[in-house]
């Protein structure tokens, strides 16, 4: 099942970069947006892997910092698993067909002691429990540096407002109408706080672009 799904995205993936040539010639304008959306798709998929897995080993050497803001206020608890709302959550296990991780963030009330995720065939939802006992081999929270806690919590509600959408690789970075997983966080963060996380690769955003040294700090990370 996983070889013919894999050859599906395959022959999607080809389908949709032989036809953007015509595509765009036959646009009075091009967004930016649908030029890096395309090019994402003649990236190898060993490229991603290896990108995903340097930033990965970055992550896994940057020094557990205090959630704290710009201002040097400090939000939360550092060094152990945190339920502060929009607190961005990321795991190195493979996920989907490219080994890249997952993402998901901390949720508002009233669903306590959850986070936001998109996950394949069952969109975006509510999931319980702390990641540490859902995922291995390393999982990891950050805060995001130039945000304060109102722009934290707007961000989870915000992807709690998408909650049941469906999940789609073929999304794009703007895309609201169905997710990824580190897709929903980037959404959640760009409409709910106004903030644009990087990300390192065109048209898409990968769970280990969340860890982005000088965007957020790894306040937590179990091993």
């Amino acid at each position: 099942m996983k070889k013919i799904k894999n050859l599906f995205i395959i022959l999607l993936s080809a389908c949709l970069v032989n036809t953007w040539p015509v595509y765009a010639e036959e646009q009075e304008y091009v967004s930016e947006e649908e030029r890096e959306f395309y090019e994402y798709f003649n990236l190898n998929k060993n490229d991603v892997e290896e990108y995903s897995q340097n930033l990965f080993e970055e992550a896994q050497k940057a020094p557990i910092v205090p959630d704290k803001m710009d201002n040097g206020f400090t939000r939360s608890v550092s060094g152990t698993w945190s339920w502060r709302d929009g607190v961005i959550c990321v795991c190195d296990s493979y996920t989907s067909f490219l080994n890249h991780g997952h993402a998901g963030i901390v949720a508002a009330a009233p669903h306590y002691y959850s986070t936001i995720e998109a996950n394949p065939n069952k969109g975006v939802q509510v999931v319980r429990g702390d990641w540490p006992s859902r995922f291995k081999p390393r999982v990891y929270q950050a805060g995001v540096i130039s945000t304060s806690v109102a722009q934290d919590q707007k961000a989870a509600k915000k992807a709690a407002s998408f909650l049941e959408k469906p999940y789609s690789l073929l999304s794009t970075l703007t895309t609201t109408d169905t997710f990824y997983c580190s897709q929903l966080v980037y959404q959640a963060y760009r409409l709910g706080a106004g903030v644009s996380l990087p990300h390192g690769l065109p048209g898409i955003i990968t769970p280990s672009d969340l860890l982005h040294a000088g965007a957020t700090e790894v306040t937590y990370r179990y091993e």
